[in-house]
């Protein structure tokens, strides 16, 4: 009795992160020693994510739940049963779960870097904005820049047009003086 409390517990611990951040990519980190795994939720962590060794069963009952859930409100992040029984088949063995915050293809980088890394862990599945994404979207995603990245770009392509005018009234000023300068000289 005091088990399954306990696992009602876990189930809605679950919920509540997906809730917080319902895009996650699943990993595979059996065989994967203790400084390996910290070296990993620090790296996660950098890119504003989340790692958690879960339960499949557990998780899989959260995300059953929270399917059902989703189609009885509207709004906000919804799992079909479809897509549940596309993350069950992803859900064998030892899993964990890389819980994104607003930067997910900076956290699907880090991962398929730190696989590359440490051969023993490979990303199985993940979900983005309550679809399923195969190892190949994932990559596809790691590929993509980050927000910091696109920010730098658009601040970038606006601060050019301003640099060019800069330069232009720079030079405007620059062949005025001179020319102030050369009928001066000449009047003298």
């Amino acid at each position: 009795m005091a088990g399954t409390v306990i696992k009602r517990k876990k189930v809605e611990e679950l919920k509540k992160i997906i809730d917080e951040r319902s895009d996650f990519i699943i990993v595979d980190c059996s065989g994967i020693n203790v400084p390996k795994q910290n070296d990993l939720r620090l790296r996660i962590r950098k890119d504003g994510g989340q790692l958690k060794i879960v339960k499949n069963t557990l998780f899989h009952e959260a995300l059953k739940q929270k399917a059902s859930e989703s189609a009885n409100k509207e709004g906000g992040v919804s799992f079909s049963n479809e897509i549940v029984k596309e993350f069950a088949k992803d859900l064998k063995g030892p899993v964990s779960l890389a819980f994104a915050g607003k930067n997910f293809p900076g956290l699907s980088k880090s991962l398929l870097d730190f696989s590359k890394e440490v051969s023993v862990v490979k990303i199985k599945s993940a979900c983005l904005n309550g679809a399923y994404l195969d190892v190949a979207s994932v990559s596809q995603m790691a590929s993509l820049p980050s927000q910091e990245e696109i920010l730098t770009m658009i601040a970038r392509g606006l601060n050019a047009p301003a640099t060019k005018i800069a330069l232009g009234i720079k030079e405007l000023m620059s062949a005025l003086a001179r020319a102030i300068k050369a009928v001066s000289e000449k009047n003298n």
